[in-house]
């Protein structure tokens, strides 16, 4: 029996029948495929996607190895091309949302300021006992606007609310404490309201001043009237 059993085993080895391993194209070529699926190829390249994996489908079915090599390489290819393009189709999304949130927090920051400068004028006017009821209830506008992330109306309210109590004869501050981010350009746009009026603050502070493009948070700037 034992004999009947080694000559039986032997026939299968001589005849190559018995489970076949697949082509290592066919196997390349499903593994290229779930890349480009977990790459999210069936969001973003699902044309590309799809003639892959009919490729495979026609590899799969093909009778003559040189077929079944040829389709599987073709189903390849077009797999690792599918995974490539929604590689950079996610990698620009995302660039694109990060600078989105960018110009977000930069738009928000630049309203805070000009709500900031606003109540600093105002409040220097109702010391003055200065009639500034418009413009704070203009700043409280400003505020609910920025509240619902409307910056750039927001900023815009500020500013108004600001003009109003220097029409009721309120005086710009004086001096100005750096912040962190700031420019001279972007300090004359908050208190002039044109960034190109930069020179009137550094003409007044160039003993603190050494090159116009470099200020440092925490310095005190004088802040001159707009006639100068």
């Amino acid at each position: 029996m034992r004999i009947i059993c080694l000559l039986f085993l032997t026939w299968i080895l001589l005849t190559g029948c018995g489970p076949k391993r697949p082509l290592q194209e066919i196997v390349d070529a499903k593994i290229a495929i779930q890349k480009a699926k977990e790459a999210g190829a069936r969001e973003y390249a699902p044309k590309r996607l799809e003639r892959a994996q009919d490729y495979l489908t026609q590899a799969l079915g093909a009778k003559r190895k040189k077929e079944v090599e040829e389709l599987a390489r073709e189903s390849e290819v077009d797999a690792r091309i599918a995974e490539s393009v929604a590689k950079r189709i996610k990698e620009e999304k995302k660039s694109r949302a990060e600078e989105t949130l960018k110009t977000k927090r930069l738009a928000r920051q630049e309203a805070e300021r000009a709500i900031a400068k606003a109540r600093e004028v105002i409040n220097t006017a109702e010391k003055e006992n200065k009639e500034v009821g418009v413009a704070k209830d203009t700043l409280r506008k400003a505020r609910a606007t920025l509240g619902k992330e409307r910056f750039k109306e927001a900023r815009k309210i500020a500013r108004e609310a600001k003009e109003l109590a220097l029409k009721a004869g309120a005086k710009l501050p004086e001096y100005h404490k750096v912040k962190k981010g700031e420019t001279l350009k972007i300090i004359a746009k908050e208190v002039y309201g044109d960034p190109e009026k930069w020179v009137l603050i550094y003409r007044a502070n160039k003993d603190k001043i050494k090159n116009a493009n470099i200020i440092h948070p925490g310095q005190i700037l004088s802040i001159p009237k707009n006639n100068h």
